[in-house]
């Protein structure tokens, strides 16, 4: 690993000395150098929002004739260099702003003043977009939406700190679950479930280089100790922008893996002028308010001597002594930029260190980058990007066996006087109200680390011929190292030891180093020459070649011989180690052609070919081919209706499973008398093929009321074909465990919408509002795991399937519709279900068996978001943001509820059923787990997501940036669990919510300051 970065350091310090002509830089900040004439002048100037005054950074200042240009810097200003002497026509474009232009005239040796004063645009057409296409091209010329976010607009507006948190709330149909616990990461769907078995994860590309984008690392859910994402150790303060494609119409070119859609992060590159120092210091806080009533409950008990019913929470028993707390929230960071037309730089290091809500909850982080851009002769370009991430984590338990299981559960029962009067066992004093299981102590006595180290680094050649020929060539390699420990010393605490039992307690270790090495190979090549004066053609080719190499290796002990020892070899009982070096292998072949009539009609069609190496070395060429429309039929001023463009775009593209998934495997065992042997592994699957998606979208952008008000409007319908599925084995066979099969085939239908407006703009106060809005319509439409097949049923309690004509993760069950509760015994009289038909059952039979039919619940996924940012700018000081999200429509499997009513039966209701009046509820308790109606409840809200007032501060030249900031303070939701953002996650069961941490309440200050 240190050789690789030293190699990237000293090939970029001979990029970084070498003295050559303009730079030839990525999307967004192209330059090309004129020819060489002898009467030149200068062009100068500032360019600044003519709302609010302020600079506008990284507007782009370009003599389109000429074929030449610079950048502006954070204040604002530029300085074209080189220009030949005469009129000129000067173009001022940046996304998100209208384009203007001015008629200048240039003396030879003079330098010539052109300042700009740019209006917002809501919709901008002539945005370039890298993603999706083989080179670049402006949004006008795209059938398809490509959502783009603005990664410095939003970390100056918003308390962000990884990259989910920028997506959240800003992009339609990207939808985030998961935990509360700090350093753990959301899972991440787009356009609804697509799948049955495999990520819903999209490509991760990082300036160009496909990056790891598991969505989780570590020891992971399996064992309720949260997700860590590759995608999280990225830090938004060296993002420039992100690019988000949401499906196959968009995808295609990338080929058999990208049917989930991509996400192409662009990290900041610099900018001609001065060295330029930007600093950064963040501090705050995370906690939780009144967690007594978020996350305890008053749970009974009665006493079996007295008779008596009393009552416990948890929390305000220990009123006063440390269970939660608030954790400190630090973060520092620098950013370097600077250069000349000849060669930019772009340097930053970010440190942060966050703890949670339990003070052995953390994550900490270190980000480097190294970003530069120069050019190696008048046709060559080279653009170097390097990032490196190291970082820390500590996470703890969060559902099962968690410190918050142990107060949602605890009771009266678990208080010393009653415990050891009940049970006089050793440890019975213990506990203090908390149930046996999950004390505090015992929490806490767990370690789960995660030391992660990660370098991405890539070199964008770009290579321009005969004036038509353009090649781009991006070769990069993103590498993860990870060392994941789970240790529990040899425990000495009473509580522990009582809570663990006498042999658990004696600890163990488990240790796991995992490296992925992912490698990109990446060339198009793109001829663009006009047929007519009215009609221009652009066709390119291209390749992609990645490799993936995942090694892993483990080894793990139990029983310490006595404190103090902590290393696998101290241990009494070894495990079984374990080692394996994976590899797979994609290579994808493609030719586009574009035809643009009069800069308003833009027809595109591609085809690729693309082969995967899990499905081994006999499945054909898979061909994937898209073609899209785009058209500007409105683009001049009118009263109300200034642009217009239509887009439809279709296309096809796929997701591969796992390495080997086709392939038969064995492992190496040992046999009789020491021989060597072999065993059955992995069943694999000679006939397993690509999920293929195909989707068709149409929509529309359109620019209203003179730029004050924009919209976009998508609709899309997505069908997979020969989803995959992972089913378990019958022993029968000869192989355990899962294998991977082609079962069916989904259909996913949606709309997105996103308006954003000015609602007042006057002298000093200027109010925009944005709302997104999508909803997701998903159907399985065949299932062919067996013939006949039309339901799969596969979590712990039935209560999840696929099943034909329903959404993916589906929730099954009686669903009790009436009856009476005698009061006496608290059971459910004359209990009435449905049928299933629209009419009711009986939902018992006389002995009090179940009998009523299993019927739809709900979906897990939700089928509407929205999401609404309010911004006020009052003055040129002064700015406020607001955001907040909602998603409806879905329900979740409240586990706690379950538990605590009919497990351990510490609800109220069980102790008072006279005061009963949910049959629901009472029904669900007497029938086992035959009924889950009572535990399956909608789980939509409404939160405000963030909030923020920035304020710049009048006395600092180089403008300095005081804001304070707030994230989840303001909850609105009927879910009946701690959190409805929260996601149990631990395999099946990723739809429940048991005993999980709550989003923490945070507030956060920064400083922002320029040198």
């Amino acid at each position: 690993m240190q050789s690789l970065i030293f190699a990237f350091s000293f090939m970029a310090a001979l990029v970084a000395a070498t003295p050559v002509g303009v730079d030839d830089l990525p999307p967004g900040r192209t330059v090309t150098s004129a020819e060489p004439v002898q009467a030149v002048g200068t062009i100068t100037g500032t360019v600044t929002d003519a709302a609010t005054g302020e600079p506008i950074a990284a507007v782009q200042i370009l003599i389109d004739v000429l074929g030449i240009g610079v950048e502006t810097n954070d204040d604002g200003l530029y300085t074209l260099q080189n220009v030949p002497d005469g009129r000129h026509t000067l173009t001022a474009r940046r996304i998100g702003y209208e384009r203007a232009s001015a008629v200048i005239t240039v003396m030879p040796g003079a330098r010539a003043v052109q300042d700009f004063s740019l209006s917002q645009q809501v919709i901008a057409l002539d945005a370039i977009v890298v993603t999706g296409v083989p080179g670049m091209t402006r949004r006008r010329a795209i059938g398809n939406a490509v959502g783009t976010l603005d990664g410095s607009a939003i970390a100056n507006l918003a308390p962000v700190e990884n990259v989910q948190q920028v997506l959240e709330g800003r992009t339609a149909g990207v939808n985030m679950m998961g935990s509360g616990v700090v350093g753990t990461a959301p899972r991440m769907r787009i356009r609804g479930s697509s799948t049955f078995s495999l990520s819903s994860n999209p490509l991760i590309y990082i300036d160009g280089v496909r990056s790891n984008s598991e969505e989780e690392t570590g020891f992971g859910g399996g064992n309720n100790l949260g997700m860590r994402s590759a995608l999280s150790s990225l830090d938004p303060e060296q993002i420039e922008r992100i690019e988000v494609l949401k499906g196959p119409a968009a995808a295609t070119l990338y080929g058999t893996e990208a049917s989930r859609g991509v996400i192409n992060i662009i990290t900041k590159r610099g900018s001609p002028g001065e060295t330029r120092l930007e600093v950064m210091v963040r501090q705050g806080a995370n906690f939780t308010v009144n967690p007594s009533s978020r996350i305890a409950y008053d749970n009974y008990w009665r006493n079996p001597n007295t008779d008596e019913v009393s009552s416990l929470n948890v929390l305000d028993h220990w009123a006063g002594r440390r269970v939660f707390s608030v954790g400190h929230v630090q973060g520092y960071s620098g950013t370097l930029t600077g250069g000349s037309e000849d060669a930019r730089y772009f340097f930053a290091a970010t440190y942060s260190d966050e703890t949670g809500i339990l003070d052995y909850n953390y994550a900490k982080k270190l980000n480097l980058r190294t970003n530069i851009d120069t050019r190696l002769s008048d046709d060559l370009g080279l653009n170097l990007s390097m990032g490196y991430t190291t970082s820390d984590d500590r996470v703890p338990i969060d559902g099962f066996r968690s410190v918050v299981e142990g107060i949602q559960f605890g009771s009266p029962r678990w208080l010393p006087e009653n415990r050891c009067e009940e049970s006089p066992t050793p440890g019975c004093d213990t506990f203090d109200g908390f149930i046996s299981g999950a004390p505090p102590a015992r929490d806490r006595s767990l370690v789960n680390e995660q030391g992660l180290d990660r370098f991405t680094g890539g070199f964008t050649f770009n290579h321009s011929a005969f004036g038509w020929l353009s090649n781009r060539l991006t070769t990069g390699v993103d590498f993860t190292s990870e060392v994941n420990v789970q240790f529990r010393n040899f425990q000495e605490n009473d509580t522990t030891v009582a809570s663990l039992g006498s042999v658990a307690a004696k600890g163990f270790r488990n240790e796991e180093r995992v490296t992925q090495l992912m490698t990109t190979t990446d060339f198009a090549s793109t001829a663009e020459f006009d047929l007519t004066p009215e009609i221009n053609s652009a066709t390119s080719v291209g390749f992609q070649y990645y490799t993936r190499t995942r090694s892993f290796l483990d080894a793990g002990g139990s029983q310490f011989a006595g404190p103090g020892l902590s290393t696998v070899d101290a241990t009494a009982v070894l495990g079984t180690p374990e080692n394996n070096n994976i590899q797979d292998k994609s290579l994808g072949l493609y030719i586009q052609e574009a035809l643009a009539f009069k800069d308003r009609l833009f027809l595109t069609g591609a085809v690729r070919i693309d082969n995967h190496s899990a499905f081994g070395t006999d499945i054909q060429w898979v061909t994937y081919p898209k073609a899209s429309v785009s058209w500007v039929a409105i683009e001049e001023s009118s009263s109300w209706l200034n642009q217009l463009r239509l887009r439809a775009a279709w296309g096809r593209s796929g997701e591969q499973p796992a390495a080997f998934s086709a392939l038969r495997t064995w492992e190496a065992v040992t046999g009789p008398q020491s021989t060597s042997g072999v065993s059955p592994n992995t069943v694999g699957n000679p006939d397993l093929t690509a999920e293929v998606g195909e989707e068709i979208e149409v929509g529309f952008d359109t620019d209203l009321f003179d730029g004050r008000l924009g919209l976009q409007f998508t609709y899309y319908d997505k069908r997979t074909r020969d989803a995959i599925l992972e089913r378990d084995l019958p022993p029968s066979g000869g192989f355990t465990g899962q294998q991977f099969f082609n079962a069916g085939q989904i259909n996913n239908r949606g709309l997105e919408a996103q308006l954003i407006g000015t609602v007042i703009e006057g002298t000093g106060f200027r109010w925009d509002v944005g709302y997104n809005l999508s909803w997701n319509s998903a159907e399985i439409q065949q299932l062919s795991g067996e013939p006949g097949d039309t339901s799969i049923i596969f979590n712990s309690w039935s209560s999840m399937e696929h099943r034909v004509g329903y959404a993916p993760n589906s929730w099954f069950g009686v669903d009790v519709v009436s009856g009476d509760i005698d009061p006496v015994t608290g059971r459910a009289d004359n209990a009435m279900c449905s049928d299933g038909a629209g009419g009711v059952t009986p939902c018992f039979d006389a002995s009090g068996a179940t009998i009523a039919p299993r019927v739809f619940l709900g979906r897990a996924i939700a089928p509407w978001e929205m999401s609404l940012t309010s911004d006020f700018a009052l003055g040129r000081r002064v700015n406020i943001h607001l955001l907040f999200t909602s998603e409806l429509g879905h329900k979740r499997f409240d586990n706690t509820l379950r538990q605590r009513c009919r497990l351990y039966r510490v609800c109220r209701v069980n102790f008072f059923p006279e005061e009963a009046d949910d049959v629901e509820l009472m029904a669900a308790i007497q029938s086992g787990n035959a009924i889950i109606d009572a535990w399956v409840n909608d789980v939509g809200f409404v939160r405000m997501k963030e909030v923020s007032v920035s304020y710049v501060l009048p006395f600092w030249e180089n403008r300095m940036t005081a804001q304070i900031a707030g994230r989840n303070l303001l909850l609105f939701t009927n879910w009946t669990a701690a959190d409805p953002e929260n996601m149990f996650l631990s395999g099946g069961r990723a739809f429940m919510q048991q005993n999980n941490m709550p989003l923490p309440q945070q507030i956060v200050t920064t400083i922002r300051f320029g040198i």
